[in-house]
């Protein structure tokens, strides 16, 4: 008996397994760094400390003046911070997490006002946290201060004192 074989197209087996190894990998990139919007939430710290596809950084600020610091306003990539308002006193502080998505950038600007025991508002201050692309660190910037404060930043953590001393 003759067996002839049909050919069917110029294809061979080889261009199917390359596209199929292709789409495994698609399948693999898009679960790492694509995250759905049901799932956008923290994911933590691996136990090193280091960042993962998906995590979050923290950032404080620690409040050294006599006045409350309230939060006004917050835009970006994190939570309400815990505690969301910050009582006077020397270190009484707040601890934001800022979620990130390795291997892109992400921020957070956090607006704040401060009183006075009286309730009275007696200054503004306003921040950048910053969370840089491809992993080279995080840092907070643009901070903005009005009234009786100042404000500075030592890695992730802002310091707010008063201007002058009461």
């Amino acid at each position: 008996m003759n067996e002839e074989f049909a050919t069917i197209s110029n294809r061979n087996k080889s261009s199917i397994g390359v596209i199929l190894v292709l789409f495994i990998l698609l399948v693999i990139v898009v679960q790492t760094f694509c995250i759905p919007s049901g799932r956008r939430g923290p994911a933590g710290l691996t136990d090193n400390e280091t960042v993962s596809a998906v995590s979050t950084i923290s950032f404080y600020v620690v409040n050294n003046s006599t006045y409350r610091l309230i939060l006004d306003s917050l835009r970006g990539d994190t939570s309400l911070p815990s505690p969301r308002d910050i009582p006077p006193g020397i270190g009484a502080s707040s601890r934001y997490e800022l979620t990130t998505y390795t291997p892109f950038g992400s921020s957070a600007t956090a607006e704040y006002y401060a009183t006075d025991s009286e309730g009275e508002r007696v200054g503004e201050f306003s921040f950048r946290m910053l969370n840089l692309a491809l992993g080279l660190g995080s840092e907070i910037r643009n901070i903005e201060v009005t009234g009786a404060l100042v404000a500075a930043a030592t890695g992730k953590t802002l310091y707010v004192n008063n201007s002058v001393l009461v």
